[in-house]
């Protein structure tokens, strides 16, 4: 008699479908035929205990694989959780009772038959037994079907085994053939022996042991078969997954150089859209100051334009000083040996020790900035007076002649007044050079007197060649201002750092540079004398000891002066 079946299913994959597999089970074999826990086991009963029990009575055992099976399977072996879906499988698998791993689920969402790698050990043989599907659109046929196989696998497995008839046989055969007439009535009692009958009986028993014989062997090769067919099913299984991973892998891999592709032409479209964006930045910025299209310290030149965009061929060419810094003023060795060799006048000017250019000092210029390549000249003076500027002031030129020579007799206030009409006339914040600006630019990146060493020569600058400097050798004395483009500009585009006039600068005077910003900013605070302003470079009127880059000098800020003239300049913005 054959025993129940068996329905395996998780509670958290697809109860419901498997409670419907149930149900089609049940209308051939009849509820009391099948085995499931929701039905059989009474409150109080424990679980595992009544599970044993009900396996050891089932002859068959269903696994209903829904799409989250393996997913369930692998948290619990994780977690190191209790799977009793797992031990009903191992337990039926140990028995050699019939199990068929049932798919369940919609049609063409099936999940795909767990491969034997990815299963537990114990139950790893479950992949070797023949699936069935049920699918939802074609469930009554396929339920049907499923009760079918179960009823031909009992069926096989319920089957005389041919073996048992055939020693059956043989041993009637042998009783027989050699027991006579006494083994004739054992087997046939109340019969007269008949020895054709016996013949006829042995000669039907030998005809049964031989079709026995023939059963068995085809059994044996039915079986033999089946098991290649099996085999023959798990390898096209392994191979379909082969197949399938290659082509996953596959796709993956150009979905991959797709996807690699789109993100390199999308960041190459964004590389050329920055680059058009800071192109077009650049140019439009270019466009409204023309100095940042210029590298610091190139000695490379440029002119701003007028307010309203228009070239502005009147206004001084600039050069770039880059950032940096240096060490400003004069160590105290070189003040000694300038008051050894200029004793006599420094000591009338400024007593007994020469001291306005000391304390050396580290000055940072934070920003770069911009700074007239020569002194303003008269043609650019004469321009602003005729533009309505500069107070209409004309200074004279001592006969000298106009031009482009250095505007000279102009006062601190006057060059300032020029300095407003400018900013106004380009839209642009024009001031004049602090002094430490007018140092750090007349140096060039250089430490010695002047930017070129520590001799010099009336070939290299305009001022009193009578006297020398530091066993430089004299020369002559022109006794007025040159234009301005004479001479060679220093590494920086500077022309006249030294000689021809001195330059205005916005500080006030100080003594010494105790207590000197140790920035750019012009130092216009604490001043030893509020109107004394300070002017830079040396003139054509006095001696090389005052072209040096460190000499500093002062005098009223209304004073107007054959030997100053001025410088502009303006801080470029970061």
């Amino acid at each position: 008699m054959p025993g129940k079946i068996f329905i395996s299913y998780r509670r958290d994959d697809d109860p419901a479908f498997a409670a419907r597999v149930r149900d089609g089970l049940a209308a051939k074999f009849g509820q009391a035929a099948l085995f499931m826990d929701v039905d059989n086991l009474l409150a109080g009963q424990r679980f595992d205990d009544e599970l044993a029990k009900a396996l050891k009575e089932c002859d068959v055992l269903v696994a209903i694989l829904g799409t989250r099976w393996m997913d369930v399977l692998a948290a619990k072996t994780a977690g190191n959780e209790r799977d009793y879906v797992r031990e009903e499988i191992s337990a039926a698998l140990q028995r050699r009772i019939v199990v068929i791993p049932a798919r369940v689920g919609r049609e063409g969402l099936l999940a795909p038959l767990p491969r034997a790698a990815d299963l537990p050990e114990d139950i790893r043989e479950l992949v070797q037994h023949q699936k069935h599907d049920v699918v939802h659109e074609k469930f009554g046929r396929d339920a049907a079907a499923l009760a079918d196989a179960i009823a031909a696998v009992r069926k096989s497995k319920q089957a005389p085994l041919p073996w048992r008839k055939l020693g059956l046989a043989a041993g009637l055969v042998a009783l027989l053939l050699g027991g006579g007439v006494v083994a004739y009535q054992r087997v046939f009692p109340g019969t007269q022996y008949d020895p054709a009958a016996v013949q006829r009986a042995a000669s039907a028993a030998a005809a049964a042991v031989a079709e026995s014989k023939r059963l068995a062997d085809l059994d044996n090769r039915l079986k033999e078969q089946s098991e290649a067919l099996l085999k023959a099913e798990a390898e096209n299984r392994r191979l379909a997954e082969a197949a399938a991973k290659t082509k996953r892998d596959s796709d993956e891999r150009k979905q991959a150089e797709v996807d690699a592709a789109v993100k390199a032409k999308a960041e190459e479209a964004e590389r050329q859209r920055l680059a058009e964006a800071k192109r077009k930045a650049e140019e439009e910025a270019v466009r409204r100051d023309p100095a940042l299209a210029v590298t610091p310290g190139s000695g490379q030149s440029f002119q701003d334009k007028q307010a309203d965009g228009s070239p502005c061929p009147m206004c001084p060419k600039l050069v770039v000083a880059p950032r940096g810094s240096f060490m400003m003023g004069t160590t105290e060795t070189e003040i000694a040996a300038l008051n050894k060799e200029f004793a006599s006048r420094f000591t009338k000017e400024f007593g007994d020790q020469y001291t306005p250019e000391g304390p050396p000092h580290t000055v940072t210029i934070e920003h770069a900035f911009a700074v007239s390549k020569f002194p303003v000249t008269f043609v650019e003076w004469d321009a602003c007076v005729a533009d309505n500027g500069c107070n209409g002031y004309k200074p004279i030129d001592q006969g000298w002649g106009r031009g482009t020579r250095p505007v000279i007799n102009v006062s601190w206030d006057e060059a300032k007044a020029y300095v407003t009409w400018l900013s106004r006339k380009t839209s642009k914040a024009y001031r004049l050079l602090s002094e430490a600006e007018r140092e750090y630019a007349a140096r060039a990146g250089t430490t010695t007197q002047f930017w070129w060493g520590t001799s010099i020569s009336t070939k290299q600058a305009n001022y009193d060649g009578n006297q020398s400097i530091a066993g430089s050798s004299k020369g002559e004395h022109r006794k007025k201002t040159l234009p301005v483009e004479s001479f060679e500009p220093n590494l920086w585009g500077l022309y006249q750092g030294h000689g021809n006039v001195y330059d205005w600068v916005e500080d006030c005077w100080h003594n010494t540079y105790q207590g000197a910003p140790p920035n750019s900013s012009a130092w216009t605070t604490s001043c030893t004398d509020e109107n004394l302003r300070v002017h830079r470079g040396g003139s054509w009127a006095y001696g090389p000891q005052y072209l040096r880059s460190a000499n500093r000098n002062a005098t009223t800020a209304g004073l107007r002066s054959d030997t100053i003239g001025f410088r502009v300049a303006r801080t470029l913005t970061p």
